[in-house]
């Protein structure tokens, strides 16, 4: 699968789970430190919207955004949460831009002060994040001038959960934090069924407590990022937890994806044939193949010993 829509996959997975103010909270009693916790009142989360700060670049402020109330107090912590599935070197100064972002619309909004403002990374890389992740790594100077500055300069270290760098039983939260983070964990591997038949009491409880859009929206994330097609204990899995009839919805989705995915190898296919070696055949053979679907492609093939047989025959106005 094409990388950019393999990230689509991980953020539209992961905005949906933890979009909810209580699921959210769970992510953030796992990922931040005890002290911070026990200064947030996280019972009283609040999700924010997700605001542009480049209108021309439709670019937001991070994933998603909570304020939750220091505990006794009356100031309110921003909460930014930033899922990353690749390191990015350019982070730190990527989230001061959101930082200040927040700081000068709460501002408007008669904020006093600067307001408190916390980014929060998940990263699911391949491996343990190997950049830099503070401000200062950005710097364009000598090591000896930036300890001579320091004082003097705006830094910034994001809070970051680092999937790679956990194993299984190191990723804790509960059902549906714990199996989210779980099944970005592994998205990589070529059985990601696996994962999900391994981590069935996490679905289940899922499935309790989030209902069942919100599995089925699980069920298709695994179906389009594993490698491998489920296996006949994932099928047992489905049934037996989503019924019958999720099932046949998800058999359907799988062949629907299946098409689509043949069809976007048939038209990158085109492409090389047409500017390639058969560049001579007629529009009317290009035409015709655009236009097929994939029982007329099987039953060409079934017919041709090569495909330059085939495309030849495509290119006989009466060849049926």
């Amino acid at each position: 699968m094409i990388l950019g829509m393999t990230r689509g996959l991980h953020d539209k997975l992961f905005k949906l789970v933890f979009s909810a103010p209580r699921e959210a909270a769970r992510l953030l009693e796992l990922v931040l430190p005890p002290p911070l916790v026990a200064l947030l009142d996280l019972s009283r989360l609040e999700a924010r919207p997700v605001d542009l700060i480049d209108e021309s670049l439709g670019e937001r402020l991070s994933d998603l955004r909570f304020a939750a109330p220091l505990r006794g107090g009356d100031a309110w912590v921003t909460l930014l949460i930033e899922h990353q599935s690749t390191p990015d070197p350019s982070l730190p100064y990527r989230l001061l831009r959101y930082t200040r972002g927040v700081w000068e619309q709460l501002r408007a909004q008669g904020a006093r002060g600067l307001p408190l403002v916390v980014p929060v990374v998940v990263c699911h890389a391949a491996r343990p994040w190997p950049a830099e992740r503070s401000l200062r790594a950005l710097y364009d100077a000598p090591a000896e001038a930036l300890d001579a500055l320091a004082p003097y300069l705006p830094d910034a270290d994001p809070l970051l959960y680092d999937l790679a760098a956990r194993r299984d039983d190191e990723i804790g939260g509960e059902a549906a934090t714990r199996l989210t983070l779980l099944l970005l964990r592994h998205a990589r591997d070529d059985d990601l069924w696996a994962t999900l038949c391994a981590a069935r009491a996490l679905f289940e409880a899922l499935l309790a407590e989030r209902g069942p859009r919100v599995g089925e929206a699980v069920l298709r994330y695994v179906l389009e990022v594993s490698r491998r097609g489920p296996t006949e204990e994932a099928w047992m899995v489905i049934r037996e937890t989503m019924g019958e009839a999720a099932e046949e919805d998800l058999r359907r989705y799988a062949e629907q994806l299946r098409e689509e995915g043949a069809a976007r190898a048939l038209q990158l296919l085109l492409q090389i044939l047409r500017t390639g070696p058969y560049s001579h055949l007629p529009d009317a053979t290009w035409d015709r193949l655009q236009r097929a679907t994939l029982a007329d492609l099987e039953r060409w093939l079934a017919d041709s010993p090569d495909a330059e047989t085939l495309l030849e025959r495509l290119g006989r106005p009466t060849e049926a």
